[in-house]
């Protein structure tokens, strides 16, 4: 290793780096920045910079543990977002071989091969058992 890469790696060491909130603060920017192409706002690229500055200072922080605690928070409250948009992806991919149904009592959602007829399904949360059509 050459001594600016070997300056750089010592730089780096120790420092808290990227995680979602990070990847979550630079979506907020490129929103405003999206934005700001129909408004024309100087104060809205000052908002880009500063939010674009604070995902930067966060990155490089030292404070490892509170950079963790805001990540949990974050991951807490929006987390559940990631993973609808992934269920649906999954839902897409599987539409020709799976059907999703929902359980009556349980509300759970339940993936059943799609083989037409009517078949009975016992929910394997709740027990129930049901009639579906497919």
């Amino acid at each position: 290793m050459n001594g600016f890469m070997y300056k750089v790696a010592r730089f780096f060491q120790g420092r808290y780096g990227i995680d979602k909130l990070f990847y979550g603060i630079c979506g907020v920017a490129v929103v405003l920045s999206a934005a700001n192409l129909f408004v024309r706002s100087l104060i809205l690229q000052l908002m880009v910079y500063a939010v674009l500055v604070l995902a930067v200072v966060r990155a490089m922080s030292r404070n490892c543990q509170k950079r963790y605690e805001e990540n949990m928070k974050f991951e807490r409250a929006f987390g559940g977002i990631g993973r609808k948009f992934s269920f649906w992806k999954r839902k897409f991919a599987d539409r020709k071989t799976y059907v999703y149904i929902k359980c009556g009592v349980c509300k759970k959602t339940l993936r059943l091969p799609k083989v037409k007829g009517e078949h009975t399904v016992k929910c394997p949360n709740c027990a129930n058992k049901f009639k579906v059509k497919i």
